[in-house]
C-alpha cells in the first residue's frame, strides 16, 4: 500500500508540474517581446502577415517610404519636385526664347517693321464720280497719289488733308485726272513732294472737291 500510495503521489505531482508549465507557457505567448508585459491586443497571437512575406506594411497614419510628400500619394521611385514640371514648360521655353533674342534682335525686328512702311488708301465716290487716294511711306520714298474719274470735264478740284489744301488737280475733257507727289520722282508724271507735306496716318480726312473720305490701312490682296 505504501508503494502504491507513493506512486500515485508522484504521478499527481508530475501532472501538477505539467499543468503549471503549460499555464506559464500560455501566459508567455501574450507578452510583449521587448518588455515582457502581456499584450492588450488579442490579435497579436495570429498576426503573421509581416513574417510570412517579408514585406512590412506601414501602420495607419505613418508615411510610406516610397511616397512623395509633395504629391501626397505613393508613387514609387518619383523624385521630390518632379511633379512641378509639366504644363508650364512651354511658357518657360517661350520666355527663354525672348531672352535669347536680346536688344539687337529687337531693334532689328523694329527696323523690319519700319522697312515694310505705311500704306493708306481711301475711295471717295458719289454717283459717277470716283476718287481714289493712296499714300505710301517707306524708308527711302514717300508718295501721295490722287486719281479721279467721272468728274465734270475741265473742272479744277482742290485736294485737302485734314482741311489743309495740298494740291489742285485739273480734269481733262472726259472728267478724269491723275496727280502724284513723290519724294523721289521716277518720271515726268511725278511731282516733287513738297517739304512741308503732312505725314499721314490712318483716320486722317481727305477731301477731293466737295466730297471727303477717311484714310485706312490698305489691305493686301
Amino acid at each position: 500500500m505504501d508503494v502504491e500510495r507513493r506512486t500515485n503521489l508522484g504521478w499527481n505531482a508530475w501532472l501538477l508540474l505539467v499543468f503549471v508549465r503549460s499555464v506559464m507557457l500560455l501566459a508567455g505567448c501574450g507578452a510583449d517581446p521587448g518588455t515582457g508585459a502581456a499584450s492588450s491586443n488579442p490579435l497579436d497571437l495570429v498576426d503573421v502577415t509581416a513574417g510570412a512575406t517579408g514585406t512590412k506594411t506601414p501602420a495607419q497614419g505613418q508615411p510610406d517610404a516610397n511616397s512623395d510628400p509633395a504629391d501626397g500619394d505613393t508613387q514609387t521611385g518619383e523624385f521630390e519636385g518632379e511633379h512641378q514640371f509639366g504644363a508650364n514648360d512651354e511658357d518657360a521655353d517661350d520666355a527663354d526664347d525672348d531672352l535669347e533674342d536680346g536688344p539687337d534682335d529687337q531693334v532689328e525686328d523694329g527696323q523690319d517693321d519700319a522697312a515694310e512702311g505705311t500704306e493708306l488708301t481711301t475711295v471717295i465716290s458719289e454717283a459717277a464720280f470716283r476718287a481714289v487716294v493712296e499714300y505710301e511711306e517707306e524708308a527711302e520714298r514717300t508718295s501721295f497719289e490722287v486719281e479721279v474719274t467721272g468728274g465734270q470735264p475741265d473742272a479744277t478740284l482742290d485736294v485737302a488733308v485734314n482741311g489743309v489744301v495740298v494740291l489742285s488737280i485739273t480734269l481733262d475733257s472726259t472728267g478724269g485726272g491723275e496727280f502724284e507727289f513723290s519724294s523721289a520722282p521716277e518720271d515726268a508724271d511725278e511731282q516733287q513732294l513738297p517739304s512741308g507735306f503732312p505725314k499721314l496716318s490712318a483716320g486722317d480726312t481727305i477731301r477731293v472737291g466737295d466730297l471727303s473720305g477717311v484714310m485706312e490701312v490698305e489691305e493686301d490682296d
